[in-house]
């Protein structure tokens, strides 16, 4: 089972040290080091063990993917000790499931730092490609969509500097929140990419259901601010705040099909 379970005498620093668990795949071993500098990305998702549904669902997404993938053991904390607990909510504003979806996104990009590859990919396991729907510019001569190839081709165009895209994320307007109403609204600067770092001063931005990093420097960069963070809340939202992150909408991919696992 791929829960963690917090004695009463640890804190949440020391139990997101434990080691990680990572699973093979059709496309790769677990600890597997991709040198290749001819693949263009390597992706991991990430997935609770019991969560059989969702990694079918993801093994059929990704089967005709070309590039390198493994799955990771999603972290689940349940911490019952009362003192622990407190200990925790000092640290998580909302409850353990923020840090359990933080801890995992962290293991993730950890594994993909012995990769060698120009982009690292972490998925959530209730992102949907619809590739009969997808938007993405097609080449000259191109009749049909072939995703990740022309996805990654789409990432080739972008003239300026970035450590992150998430693609598909959704922008909550901030005057909308009072209200307890959840109003999702298109992206501010259309289909993108959207300046995250700048419309999050009036939008409320989620979904880190496909984060796209650009190489080793990307990785680290937002691998340090997690660890150097005084307070975790939702992972999305952080590293928007603290990398230069941008978002890209794509018709036909978005994620949350299944609802939350963490309840």
């Amino acid at each position: 089972m791929s829960s963690r379970d917090c004695g009463g005498s640890s804190l949440l620093g020391e139990a997101m040290d434990r080691s990680n668990c990572q699973d093979s795949s059709p496309h790769a071993d677990p600890g597997v080091v991709c040198k290749d500098s001819e693949m263009s990305a390597t992706i991991t998702y990430i997935n609770l063990e019991h969560r059989i549904d969702r990694r079918e669902h993801m093994e059929s997404t990704l089967r005709n993917c070309p590039f390198p993938w493994s799955r990771l053991n999603a972290t689940r904390f349940k911490c019952t000790d009362v003192e622990l607990e407190k200990e925790l909510q000092k640290k998580v504003p909302k409850n353990i499931a923020v840090s359990s979806i933080w801890d995992s996104h962290r293991r993730a990009m950890e594994s993909l730092l012995a990769c060698d590859t120009k982009y690292r990919i972490v998925l959530e396991d209730d992102l949907n490609i619809l590739e009969e729907h997808v938007d993405i510019p097609l080449d000259a001569g191109q009749t049909k969509s072939d995703f990740w190839n022309d996805f990654l081709n789409y990432l080739e165009t972008l003239d300026f500097d970035w450590d992150m895209i998430l693609v598909s994320p959704r922008y909550r307007p901030k005057d909308t929140i009072s209200s307890g109403k959840l109003v999702f609204v298109p992206p501010p600067d259309g289909s993108g990419p959207n300046d995250l770092m700048r419309i999050r001063s009036t939008h409320l931005i989620t979904g880190a259901h496909f984060c796209v990093y650009r190489g080793e420097g990307a990785l680290l960069r937002a691998l340090d601010e997690l660890k150097k963070a005084p307070i975790i809340y939702d992972v999305d939202r952080f590293l928007v705040d603290r990398v230069r992150a941008f978002g890209v909408s794509v018709h036909g991919v978005f994620g949350g099909a299944f609802g939350s696992d963490h309840v």
